[in-house]
């Protein structure tokens, strides 16, 4: 069987933790990075061994015809990455929040069922194991009944060295509407949902 290939668009801190995860997954490949900073492409590239990095994601694209696309980029730019590498059928994985607004999303939600395509938001705690002792116990029935869901994300957001407080990089975070809490409201939403159930 051959490997699947993916390429990373976006060269941050949060796409290191991608290209971590993916380097024990022997059924995929990454074929390349993309940064719209030659120095941060090439970094990732040189770090992770992998073979190619650009700074045109349409070129990348062009070129490898990835199985698969990461989007680690800030989430001002996820909507306009996703809907380019949607239009021309390619499957997707945006960390979140995937688009800054409903209406977006509902735009990538049907070009991505038009095309036939797989969309989906990086939930990364979904799959973790505290997480999923939770729900063997609920499935088990040794919680009883959920009545009540309570989701707490603890982040020294103010304490020495937070990114959030740098002057000189200001946190992609600091331009959304609800600032660095906004970063991890889809985290929160997403396992409330998951315990008890859609709205």
């Amino acid at each position: 069987m051959r490997k699947l290939s993916g390429v990373i668009v976006g060269c941050g801190l949060i796409a290191r933790e991608h290209l971590i995860a993916l380097s024990g997954n022997d059924d995929v490949r990454i074929a390349a990075v993309c940064d719209v900073s030659a120095v941060k492409a090439e970094a990732t590239a040189d770090r992770f061994c992998i073979e190619r990095y650009y700074t045109d994601l349409d070129a990348m694209l062009s070129d490898v015809r990835p199985d698969l696309v990461h989007i680690t980029t800030p989430p001002s730019a996820h909507f306009a990455i996703a809907k380019r590498c949607l239009e021309q059928g390619l499957n997707v994985l945006c960390e979140k929040p995937l688009t800054m607004n409903y209406t977006d999303f509902l735009v990538l939600k049907d070009l991505a069922n038009e095309r036939r395509c797989v969309l989906m938001e990086s939930q990364n705690y979904r799959y973790h194991s505290s997480v999923a002792r939770i729900e063997q116990l609920i499935s088990a029935g040794a919680l009883g009944d959920v009545l009540d869901v309570n989701v707490s994300i603890f982040a020294n957001l103010y304490g020495p060295a937070s990114p959030y407080l740098d002057q000189n990089v200001p946190h992609f975070s600091l331009a959304l509407k609800g600032g660095p809490i906004g970063v991890y409201l889809p985290h929160l939403a997403y396992m409330a949902e998951m315990f008890a159930g859609a709205a």
